[in-house]
C-alpha cells in the first residue's frame, strides 16, 4: 500500500517499572482493552536484525501508518540508525511489525513508535545476536511459560525486568482459553473459553494490560513459542485442526498479530490452517537454539485417559509422532550439522519421563522395586505419550554423537533438571541430554496440583523418576541460564506468592554444567 508522508509528534520519556510497584488498582478494567496502550515489544533477535512490535490504541487510529525509528541511544537524535514507516491495518487488529535488517551484531537498540493523532509509544529495547562465527564470553537467556492471568500476579515478571539478560524465551502458554483462578477478575469472556478470532485478541489484550509483564516486553527481546493454550488444553494439531479450523484460524492469527514473530496464517497441503513457527536461531558459535512446535503436528491422543495413567499399549505405536514428519527432518539436520559449543531444543512438554509412584508405603520406607519404578504416568500429553519417537530421537544424538544439548521445557509447571540417557524410559545408558524445566510465572504448580496429597504426592514423584538430578514442584518464577564456552549456569528464581503483586524472589537452585559432561 501507498501511505503518505505527513507529520509525526514524538512522545518524551519512557515507562519505567519498578517490581512491587502494583497492587489491583493499578490494573482496572476496561471493557477489552481495545483502548489501551499495550507497550512495545521486539522478537526473534539476528545477528543483522530484529522484529519490532507495537499496538494502536482505538482512539489514536486516524491515520493509516506509524512511523518507528531504531537508535543506538535511548535519546535518539543523532544516534537514529533507521526509520521509516509502517501500515496500521484492522486485518492485524491494529497490531504493528516491523522486520527490521541491516544492523549490527551484538548490539544494543531503542526503538519507538508514533503517528499524527496523538499515538507516542514508550521506548523499547533490544539487542541483536552475536555474529556468525563470533565467540562472546556469554549470552544470558531467561525462560519464562505458562502465565494464567487469572491465577496469580505477574510479580516474576517485575524481577526479571531487573535482571541483567541478553534474551528471553517465552516456552509458551501466553494466554489461556479460559480462566480458572480466582487471585485476579475482569476476564473479557467472563464464565466461557475463547473460540473465534475477536475472543482470542481480547484475551491477549487483557494479559498485556499487566503492567510488569509489558515491561519485560519493552526491556528485551523475546523468542515465542507456542504450547496448547494459545489454542485450547492439551489439543493435538493432527486431528483436532481438522474437527475446528475456524477455532485455530483464528488463535494462530491473533497470536501472530500480538507477538513479534515472523509466522503467518495459512493453509497446508490439506486445506487446514497452519502457522510455522519452528525454526533455528544462532548465537553465534556459542549456541544454536532450535524452537520446536510440539502441537500443530502431533498424533491424537492414544489413550483415553493421559491424567494419572499407566498408558496402554497404543501410545507405544512406532507411527506416533510429536514433530510430523517434516519437522523431525529438520531438527535432525539442524542437530547433526550444528557446530556450536550449546545445542539449546526449544521444548513445550517435558521429554524426561515423568511418573508417580502408585505405592506411598514403599516411597516412605525408602524401598525400591519394579513397581515402583514403574509407577503411574503424570500425563501422556508430554513425550511419555510419544515414547518410540522419544527413543528415536535420543539414539540419533548418540549415534551422530550430538555433543552438549540442552533441552529446555515448560508447560509442567515445575522446575527440574535431569539427565537424559539414550534408554530415556529405561533410564539407561551413556547420556545424551540434559533437560532443564522452568516454573509457572502463576500457572497451577504440580504441588498445587495435587491438593490435600501435598507432600507425600510431591515425594511418590521424585522416588518413581531418580533421573532427576533436582525437582521444585511447588515454586512459580523464571529460570536465568548463561551460556559461555567452557559451561552452562542455570539459575532458578522463585517469587514468594504469586497472589501478591509485590511478592519477594529469591533463588532456589543454580546449577553449574560444564562442557563435555551431558554425554557422560
Amino acid at each position: 500500500m501507498i501511505i503518505t508522508r505527513r507529520a509525526f509528534v514524538w512522545g518524551a520519556g519512557t515507562c519505567t517499572v519498578a517490581a512491587g510497584a502494583f497492587g489491583p488498582a493499578a490494573w482496572g478494567f476496561a471493557e477489552d482493552y481495545d483502548d489501551a496502550d499495550l507497550g512495545v515489544s521486539s522478537g526473534d533477535p539476528r545477528a543483522d536484525g530484529v522484529i519490532l512490535w507495537t499496538r494502536v490504541p482505538r482512539s489514536l487510529r486516524a491515520d493509516a501508518a506509524v512511523r518507528w525509528e531504531l537508535a543506538t541511544s535511548a535519546e535518539f537524535g543523532a544516534s537514529v540508525v533507521q526509520r521509516g514507516e509502517a501500515p496500521v491495518e484492522a486485518a492485524a487488529d491494529y497490531c504493528v511489525k516491523v522486520a527490521v535488517e541491516g544492523l549490527a551484531p551484538a548490539t544494543t537498540y531503542f526503538y519507538r513508535f508514533a503517528n499524527a493523532s496523538g499515538f507516542s509509544s514508550a521506548v523499547g529495547r533490544t539487542r541483536t545476536a552475536p555474529a556468525p562465527g563470533s565467540s562472546p564470553a556469554a549470552w544470558k537467556v531467561a525462560f519464562v511459560d505458562c502465565q494464567q492471568y487469572s491465577q496469580g500476579f505477574y510479580a516474576a515478571y517485575g524481577h526479571l525486568a531487573g535482571e541483567d539478560v541478553d534474551l528471553v524465551v517465552h516456552l509458551g502458554d501466553h494466554i489461556y482459553e479460559g480462566e480458572s483462578g480466582v487471585v485476579r477478575g475482569g476476564d473479557p469472556l467472563p464464565g466461557r473459553s475463547a473460540t473465534t478470532l475477536d475472543d482470542y485478541r481480547r484475551k491477549w489484550r487483557y494479559y498485556l494490560s499487566d503492567p510488569q509483564y509489558r515491561e519485560a516486553r519493552r526491556l528485551f527481546p523475546f523468542v515465542h513459542m507456542w504450547d496448547d493454550h494459545e489454542v485450547f488444553d492439551n489439543y493435538a494439531g493432527s486431528v483436532d485442526r481438522a474437527a475446528d479450523g475456524a477455532r485455530f484460524t483464528g488463535a494462530y492469527q491473533a497470536f501472530c498479530d500480538y507477538l513479534p514473530v515472523p509466522a503467518q496464517v495459512g493453509t497446508d497441503a490439506q486445506g487446514l490452517p497452519e502457522a510455522k513457527v519452528y525454526r533455528k536461531l544462532p548465537l553465534g558459535d556459542l549456541a544454536d537454539l532450535f524452537v520446536t512446535d510440539q502441537r500443530q503436528y502431533r498424533s491424537g491422543k492414544a489413550c483415553p485417559r493421559d491424567w494419572i495413567t499407566p498408558g496402554c499399549a497404543a501410545r507405544l505405536g512406532s507411527e506416533r509422532t510429536m514433530l510430523g514428519a517434516a519437522q523431525k527432518a529438520w531438527l535432525k539436520e539442524g542437530l547433526g550439522a550444528s557446530r556450536a559449543t550449546w545445542k539449546v531444543l526449544l521444548s513445550e512438554v517435558m521429554f524426561t519421563p515423568l511418573r508417580v509412584s502408585s505405592h506411598a508405603d514403599e516411597v516412605f520406607e525408602g524401598r525400591e522395586t519394579e513397581r515402583d519404578r514403574a509407577g503411574l504416568f503424570l500425563t501422556l500429553d508430554t513425550w511419555d505419550g510419544f515414547p518410540a519417537e522419544r527413543a528415536e530421537l535420543a539414539a540419533f544424538l548418540r549415534d551422530e554423537r550430538v555433543q552438549n544439548v540442552v533441552i529446555c521445557t515448560g508447560d509442567v509447571h515445575a522446575a527440574m533438571n535431569a539427565r537424559i540417557p539414550v534408554d530415556v524410559e529405561g533410564n539407561g545408558g551413556p547420556g545424551v541430554a540434559l533437560e532443564l524445566v522452568h516454573a509457572s510465572i502463576t500457572s497451577t504448580s504440580v504441588q498445587e496440583r495435587v491438593g490435600v496429597l501435598g507432600s507425600a504426592a510431591a515425594a511418590m514423584i521424585r522416588r518413581a523418576n531418580p533421573q532427576y538430578a533436582w525437582s521444585d514442584l511447588e515454586s512459580h518464577g523464571y529460570s536465568v541460564v548463561t551460556l559461555a564456552p567452557e559451561r552452562l549456569i542455570c539459575r532458578h528464581v522463585a517469587v514468594v506468592d504469586v497472589r501478591s503483586p509485590g511478592a519477594a524472589a529469591r533463588t532456589v537452585r543454580e546449577v553449574v554444567v560444564p562442557v563435555g559432561t551431558v554425554n557422560e
